[in-house]
Formats: structure tokens, sequence, C-alpha cells
């Protein structure tokens, strides 16, 4: 007898109809095989699926014992009916409209194969069934779709007006064109710099000004403890550090570079120190670190924009106001004229040193200094660094 309901199976069902019935019944809604060798032995195929309604369920399940998977089989079956509906939705959707502004004539039976059965009443007609809607009263054409085809046509077809079937023309929006300008100033670059936070800054601070942009908090909602930031997430550090040094023209000295990085590895564990600031030391001659790095190269490129005014050299009593104080004194200090220029000196010289005296680091070619990621030549000025602060060069005491 069982040989005989395998040979049934086989005549029912080709091989490729029972491998689709077996993927979809076993694996994906999780029946029993029982229940696909049942479906196999009443010759159910996929498009059986589609057109079954319950008293086919009730006599392929006419087993009490299957009332199980009877209850199963009807609750994935009715998800199953919407996930096909939806895919069908989303393909009349896109060809709706082809390329001459037309109705696609794919419709819905296009993505879904038809089989028609002989009804014992003989009336095919009435019975409906879950994907025999009309596509176009099912999905009338969108504003959006309206307004895509209606700019798409509007240049090479300006006799052609699409207007849709249903409801008054829609309102166009204004036409937005692409702003083309210069490239931006540095005080357009450093714009989103916050005045009201201490130059020698703490780690709430430094939290501070990471939640002012929008980067900041991607890196503050994104980072984990144990694990050091991704490039990007330092590289948004270092810009939004060295751009409060640039826009309000306070001298970034080593010191406070040094500083920084210990605030970030503060606020970031995992971070390392050195990869901000490194100083000058015996085995490894010029200074680095993404810090000092950015810095330098933002002043030489941004040399010609920048304020003529010499950058403000902070001490230790100056450090603790905010960037927007020790900005109104530098520009209270520079007009004043010279009295202020030695007012100034007595803080420090404008290359970074402490001591008054020109720092070597500041000397080095320009090679050195390339950051990664800046789409800038380094070797285009065919010279060392030139801080514009500098004002004359004294002999290295290191």
């Amino acid at each position: 007898m069982s040989e005989q309901s395998d040979e049934t199976n086989k005549d029912t069902l080709n091989e490729y109809d029972r491998h689709v019935l077996e993927q979809l019944v076993v694996d994906n809604w999780g029946l029993s095989v029982d229940t696909l060798k049942r479906m196999l032995y009443c010759g159910i195929d996929e498009i059986s699926l589609v057109l079954i309604e319950d008293p086919e369920i009730n006599e392929l399940f006419s087993d009490p014992r299957m009332l199980g998977q009877k209850i199963l089989f009807k609750h994935r079956l009715r998800q199953w009916r919407l996930e096909q509906q939806s895919i069908l939705n989303n393909s009349i959707h896109g060809e709706q409209m082809n390329g001459n502004g037309m109705r696609g004539i794919g419709g819905i039976g296009g993505g879904l194969p038809r089989h028609h059965h002989a009804t014992p009443n003989g009336n095919a007609a009435k019975r409906k069934y879950p994907f025999d809607a009309d596509p176009v009263q099912t999905l009338p054409p969108s504003d959006d779709e309206v307004v895509s085809v209606k700019m798409e046509l509007g240049a090479s077809s300006p006799l052609t007006t699409i207007a849709p079937p249903f409801g008054p023309s829609p309102i166009l929006p204004p036409v937005l064109r692409r702003k083309t300008s210069e490239p931006q100033s540095l005080q357009e670059r450093t714009s989103g710099a916050i005045g009201d936070i201490p130059v020698r800054i703490d780690r709430g601070s430094l939290l501070r000004l990471l939640q002012s942009s929008q980067s900041g908090r991607w890196i503050l909602s994104s980072f984990k403890p144990t694990q050091p930031l991704e490039r990007r997430g330092q590289t948004i550090i270092t810009h939004l550090i060295v751009d409060q040094f640039l826009h309000f023209n306070i001298l970034f000295k080593h010191r406070l570079m040094c500083h920084y990085a210990s605030v970030i590895t503060e606020l970031f564990p995992a971070e390392i120190k050195e990869l901000y600031y490194a100083p000058r030391n015996t085995v490894k001659r010029n200074t680095s670190g993404k810090l000092f790095d950015r810095y330098t190269n933002q002043r030489l490129r941004h040399k010609n924009r920048l304020p003529r005014a010499k950058p403000f050299v902070v001490d230790e009593w100056t450090e603790q106001k905010t960037f927007a104080e020790l900005a109104i004194m530098n520009e209270a200090m520079n007009g004043r004229g010279d009295f202020m220029g030695r007012r100034l000196s007595a803080n420090g010289d404008g290359t970074g040193s402490d001591d008054g005296n020109v720092s070597s680091d500041f000397l080095q070619p320009v090679a050195t200094m390339y950051v990664e990621g800046e789409d800038h030549d380094p070797m285009s000025s065919g010279s060392a660094v030139d801080y514009s602060t500098r004002e004359t060069d004294m002999p290295n005491r290191d």
C-alpha cells in the first residue's frame, strides 16, 4: 500500500514542485514531514496554496490527530498570502509607469502564474481569491509618481502634460538647485566651535564639545569603553579640538596638546595618548600626533586666510579662561599697537614654545606633517612650515 502511495506521489508532482513545496512547508513554515507527505499525496502544490479555501483545508486535514498541524497550517498560510500580496503590490507600484509614462502591461497577473481549473458549478468567474484585485482600483497613482514623471518629461516633451486621474493637480514644490559657491573659508569650516568652554579643557568640557555637533554625538553613542575608536571617530575628535583654536585665533601650544591628549584618554579609556600627541625624543626626532599634524597643516593651508592678528599665546593664568574671552582679549590687544605686542612676547613666542624660543618642531618639512585623509599635496609648497606668528628665529635651547 505504501509503495502505491509513493508511486501516486511521483505521478502527481514532479521533482521540482516537490522540492519547492518541501522548502516552503517544512523549512519555512515548520510543519511536519507527515503533513508534507499528506499534501504531496493530495497533489497540493504552490499554486494550490493560493487557491485553497477552508473546505479543502478541512478535507486535507481530515485526520483528527492532525488538528495541531491544521491550526499551524492555516496560520502560516495566512501570513504567506499577506507576504505575497505585499510583494505583488510593490511589483505593480514599480511597473505602473514605463519609460513612456504609460501604465505597465505586466499587471498583477504577471508576477504569479495562473491555472484555471473547472469548478463543479461551472462558473469560475464568481470565485474570488486574495490576489484577484484590480490593480487600477487598488493602487491609484500617487502625487509623487505624477511629479516625478512630469519632471522627467518636462525637458524632452514640453507639450506633454501628466495629470493625476484622481483629485486636483498637485502643487509642485519649488525646484531646488544645487548651490555652487567657492571653497569655504577657515571661519566657515570652523563655524561649529563653541566659546564658553575653558581653553585648558577638562573631561566635562570635552564631553560638551562633542555633544555640540552631530558627528560628536555619533561618537558618544557608538563607542565602547573597552575598544578603541574607529579612525573616523579619532579624526572627528581631532578636528573639533583644533577648530576651536583656529576659530578663536588662539595658539595651540605643545603643552596644551599634551593636556588635550590626556583628557581624550580619560573620556575614552581605550585610546592611546601618543596617537594624538607624541613629543620629540631621542628615538623619534620630530613631534607627531593627530593634534599636532592637524593644527600645523591647517595653519599652513589657510595661511592667507588666517586673521592678520597674531594668535593669542596663553599662559597658566589665561588658559583657565574660555575661548570667547581670550578671543575678545586678543582683539583688544592687537588693536593697541606695539605695547600689547610686547605683552604677547611676555607669554612666549608665537611658535608654540613655552620658553619664547623657536621650536625646531615647527621647522620640519611639510611631508612629515601630512594628515591621512586630507586632499592636499604636502610637497606643493616646496618649503618648510612657515608660521605667520613667528617673529625671529632664535637658536633652540634644546
